[in-house]
């Protein structure tokens, strides 16, 4: 869908500086998680998670919430959603 850049001071003193690339798509499938890469994960729709970042923003990473952004903006001006 995307790639971007992204720099951001985290409170540790450390910085994230990273190029990140975004795909998406959809599917009526679980997904398989592999457990050796992911330490948790949560299914939500996206009207939930809408609403969840709006209302803590701060439960998100940063780099998670400008993906997002970008992510809303398509999928409302999508005729394909």
């Amino acid at each position: 869908m995307f790639s971007f850049m992204y720099k951001e001071k985290l409170d540790n003193e450390l910085t994230e500086y990273e190029f990140d690339h975004v795909f998406i798509g959809f599917s009526d499938d679980m997904p398989v998680i592999n457990t050796r890469e992911v330490a948790d994960w949560t299914k939500k729709s996206f009207e939930d998670l809408h609403g969840d970042i709006l209302a803590d923003p701060s439960n998100y990473t940063v780099w998670f919430r400008k993906i997002y952004q970008r992510v809303n903006r398509f999928l409302l001006n999508s005729k394909n959603y």
